[in-house]
């Protein structure tokens, strides 16, 4: 099975809306190339790539998922070409005996920026840019994994801000950073550079570090979860591209132990394991990708009904009003509210919003071949060979769904429709169910043009423990997918969920019997930035 190749989708709905927020964001004067990509800023990069490498990965990303034009792109990419060093990437040469990982985690952003644009434009320069740098910084890494610094007494602990930074130390060969574990952020650069050139030595280099990292006590080393998560993803495509299937279930390992010990009780993730202090959309992010993609290779429904949790209550509330991404506190290990602890991370998470809201985009369909499944209802439209159809939808708010054949050379083709976890009445007309297996509803049929499948449930207002257990007898309000908070400045009692009344179904919005309103915790991002600023949601109870 595999999810929609850029130009074959439209997207529409409130996906569409957060896309062109993020766009709008990554094409604002701060993150205009000709004003902020100088000489200076090179040279002074405590990240060396990584400003350059997530806007290119953004740009690339958007303008490909919007069906947009790369002239843009094209000029920045061109830009990045003429600050590259003598060895083909951005900041000082290596030392190899002294190996800086912020360098190696910020041109591997650089290198998927650069991976993305070439496949989406075929560009020759791009190739030999990846070339370049494979062969100038990645390669320069191989057998030094074996001495990276794991072990708590070789390195700091329980240092570090936002935006992590070199520790000042030198060990075993290596200049740890204070995002501990973020050499191994350039599996995903590495794996998508081995996509493409399918060099030996590269495959090498995976082994080494797919072996190294496997053995790593993530808790006790209190690595960061966006470098842990970053590197399964780079785990997971680099089984994909080798066939190797042990490489495939460390990195299922790798997501199921970030699912144990690295969330918030919102599907947020604690930025380093057992230092739980902010949010990090950067890994909100990985963590999505990661949730479908594994879902999509498995076809293990319990992978997909988390990506909708991840999706609908971390990557959707962590976008702001201007369309950037921001932190926020630990709910749960940090009490029961949910409030911003950083308006916007326009240094990294900003720019990893519009590649995660793109890789969002391509799951609006997943094909294997004549079988077409919506793992989502994303509301857009898809154009498959001999078949077209669009998607009127009111998911995740309420359970109304439309699919309408635009055209169809009439063959009969099967459609596996996503039945919600707790979904009620889920119904189905236009087209028969032939079966109900593994999270979805089939049906099969020769559709002609104006057939319509319309889809139907209800969801079940819940309360649910919370996952959180240093809060005794701490509770959730659950309504399908979506997570209700309601604003308080003070904790309040769980409400009796038999007095809470759908006022708003459109946003799936409640109200009691005093006026207080309980609504899903994502739509914070269409407030003020004042708003947002000074909200305190209380989502446990």
């Amino acid at each position: 099975m595999k999810f929609m190749d850029f130009g074959c989708f439209k997207t529409e709905g409130e996906l569409y809306k957060r896309m062109i927020l993020s766009q709008k964001r990554m094409l604002s004067d701060h993150y205009n190339p000709d004003l902020f990509l100088t000489e200076e800023f090179v040279k002074e990069a405590d990240w060396p790539g990584d400003t350059e490498g997530r806007l290119l990965l953004a740009l690339a990303m958007l303008f490909k998922a919007l069906g947009e034009k790369s002239d843009y792109v094209r000029a920045y990419f061109e830009k990045i070409l003429s600050f590259m060093n003598e060895d083909g990437y951005l900041g000082a040469i290596i030392d190899e005996n002294n190996i800086n990982e912020q360098s190696l985690s910020g041109n591997s952003w650089l290198m998927r920026g650069i991976c993305e644009y070439y496949e989406w434009t075929k560009d020759e320069r791009a190739y030999a840019a990846v070339e370049n740098m494979a062969k100038g910084l990645f390669l320069k890494t191989l057998h030094k994994y074996r001495h990276y610094p794991i072990e708590t007494d070789m390195r700091l602990q329980n240092t570090g801000a936002e935006s992590g930074s070199l520790t000042g130390q030198s060990v075993m060969g290596w200049l740890p950073s204070t995002d501990i574990g973020c050499a191994y952020i350039m599996m995903d650069g590495a794996s998508h550079a081995y996509r493409i050139l399918k060099w030996d030595a590269l495959y090498d280099l995976l082994s080494e570090m797919i072996e190294t990292f496997s053995v790593v006590d993530l808790k006790k080393c209190a690595f960061q979860t966006h470098a842990s998560l970053s590197c399964a993803r780079g785990m997971l495509r680099a089984g994909i591209e080798s066939g190797r299937e042990e490489w495939k279930k460390e990195a299922i390992r790798q997501f199921d132990f970030y699912i144990e010990n690295g969330i918030t009780e919102n599907y947020e993730n604690l930025n380093w394991y057992t230092r739980p202090e902010w949010t990090e959309p950067c890994a909100i992010i990985d963590s999505f990708i990661l949730a479908s993609e594994i879902w999509r290779l498995t076809g293990d429904e319990k992978y997909l009904h988390l990506a909708h949790r991840i999706l609908y209550n971390a990557v959707y509330r962590s976008q702001r009003e201007n369309g950037g991404f921001g932190c926020d506190n630990c709910v749960g290990a940090d009490g029961k509210a949910l409030f911003v602890r950083t308006y916007e991370a326009w240094w990294c998470c900003s720019m990893r919003g519009g590649d995660g809201l793109s890789n969002v985009a391509r799951t609006i369909c997943a094909v294997d071949g004549e079988k077409i499944c919506l793992p989502f209802y994303h509301a857009g439209a898809v154009n498959l060979p001999g078949f077209a159809f669009k998607i009127d939808s009111e998911y995740p708010y309420r359970g109304k769904i439309a699919v309408s054949v635009v055209s169809s050379d009439e063959r009969e083709r099967e459609i596996a429709l996503y039945k919600p976890e707790g979904a009620l009445d889920f119904s189905v007309s236009g087209a028969e169910i032939i079966k109900e297996e593994n999270g979805f509803a089939f049906v099969k049929k020769a559709f002609k043009a104006g057939d319509v499948i319309e889809v139907g449930f209800d969801f079940k207002l819940e309360i649910l423990p919370a996952r959180e257990k240093t809060l005794p007898d701490a509770k959730t309000i659950l309504y399908g997918n979506l997570y209700l908070g309601t604003n308080a400045q003070a904790d309040l009692p769980c409400p009796d969920i038999k007095n809470l009344t759908l006022t708003d179904p459109k946003r799936a919005c409640f109200e009691d019997k005093y006026g207080a309103v309980y609504a899903p915790i994502s739509l914070i991002t269409f407030e003020s930035e004042e708003t947002i600023q000074n909200s305190r949601v209380q989502m446990i109870f």
